[in-house]
């Protein structure tokens, strides 16, 4: 198997990466022009001012950071140009799909209107700016969800949208198993999109984001080392509330929080639901089935084993032809390099488990990256895989 450019690939049929960063060419106020007139104002005056009718200063939107050899040649930032993205992500690497996730810290606003108006914008930008350049490009559409009412209508609304094929979530300081979240739950299980939970750097320095236990991390190495934390607890509140027993056809993945974790998580989970069933009966069957029908994890960042075996030994473990999907995190410094970590899924694994990671698990759960999926393909990709 090779991981060359799209036209060269062979061996692997087809490739998806679960987690590619957009970039506004001017940050947030790139996306002032697809607010509604009167927020528009409202926008362009905070933001002049630095200050948020949140309070929070949100509008300043700070950069994340990108790695320099992504910069494309009109010098702008490494992430905003899609045609530039096309050649140095996708064809580069021989990427046959890419999950279009624009980060913003909405989830450490704490105005709900704000957030919801801001969202809406972020998704009509990428859609007319992005997913026209190239059809390999799909959208993660953003919901804000300090008003689930409001983020269910955005989904119906917009989630039929061509190349929409997911709803990134940033959650707010209350655990995703929560009620408040059911709104939310419903419209995207109409719509068959799952949900994208990935960390936008508000948790743990935001009043309104994730907490870290223990108190908050003076470095992005702590930040960065932590970041699990959070994603581990997300599980654990929608399997022990029910979530997926209410919601039977919602799935969800978590980029960029690791993996290693996972097989103790799900241990540790089994062995509480057989000691305290009767405190969650609605718990029907072992925490680790509802994590492998529902739960997703992407490879970045790719764990460094002192023994490449162990790696193996953890992706048994976790069932990772079923629950792991391929990511770079384009084009952050801290990514993963999509060719270095072909090769060591090559090396890992066996080659089916590399192409289920490689694609058809992520095409498994996001049933419309398959369209349009050529006919030759078809037959080959997603043969074999968890429902």
């Amino acid at each position: 198997m090779s991981v060359a450019g799209s036209a060269e690939s062979s061996g692997v049929p087809f490739i998806v990466d679960c987690d590619v960063h957009p970039v506004l060419p001017d940050g947030i106020a790139s996306a002032f022009p697809y607010l509604p007139g009167e927020w528009r104002r409202r926008f362009e005056e905070v933001s002049s001012t630095q200050h948020s009718f949140g309070g929070l200063g949100g509008f300043r939107h700070p950069l994340p950071p990108l790695k320099v050899d992504a910069t494309p040649p009109n010098g702008g930032l490494p992430g905003s140009d899609p045609e530039f993205t096309r050649v140095d992500l996708l064809d580069r690497l021989g990427v046959n799909r890419a999950l279009l996730v624009p980060l913003l810290n909405i989830n450490g606003w704490v105005n709900p209107d704000e957030s919801t108006v801001i969202a809406g914008a972020y998704n009509r930008y990428f859609a007319e700016r992005w997913l026209p350049v190239d059809d390999r490009y799909t959208l993660a559409m953003m919901v804000s969800a300090l008003d689930p009412v409001a983020a269910a209508k955005e989904i119906r609304e917009f989630g039929g949208t061509d190349g929409v094929v997911g709803a990134f979530m940033p959650v707010h300081n209350m655990l995703m198993g929560h009620r408040s979240y059911y709104p939310i739950y419903e419209a995207l299980e109409e719509m068959d999109l799952p949900i994208v939970y990935h960390a936008t750097a508000a948790e743990g320095t935001m009043p309104y984001a994730p907490a870290f236990a223990g108190g908050t991390p003076s470095s992005y190495a702590e930040f960065f080392t932590l970041i699990p934390q959070i994603a581990e607890s997300q599980i654990v509140s929608m399997v022990w509330e029910g979530v997926f027993e209410r919601f039977p056809k919602l799935k969800v993945v978590f980029l960029e929080s690791g993996w290693a974790w996972v097989p103790h998580l799900m241990w540790r989970m089994d062995s509480a639901w057989r000691s305290f069933r009767t405190e969650r009966p609605w718990v029907r069957k072992a925490p680790s089935e509802y994590i492998r029908e529902h739960v997703r994890f992407a490879t970045q960042p790719y764990p460094d084993a002192p023994k490449q075996e162990q790696i193996g030994q953890i992706m048994e473990m976790m069932d990772a032809r079923n629950t792991l999907v391929f990511a770079t995190d384009y084009p952050h410094w801290d990514g993963d390099e999509g060719r270095y970590i072909y090769d060591k899924l090559v090396r890992d694994t066996d080659e089916q488990m590399a192409e289920r990671i490689l694609s058809s698990t992520a095409l498994d759960m996001f049933p419309r990256m398959r369209r349009p999926l050529p006919a030759e393909l078809a037959a080959t990709v997603g043969a074999g895989g968890a429902s």
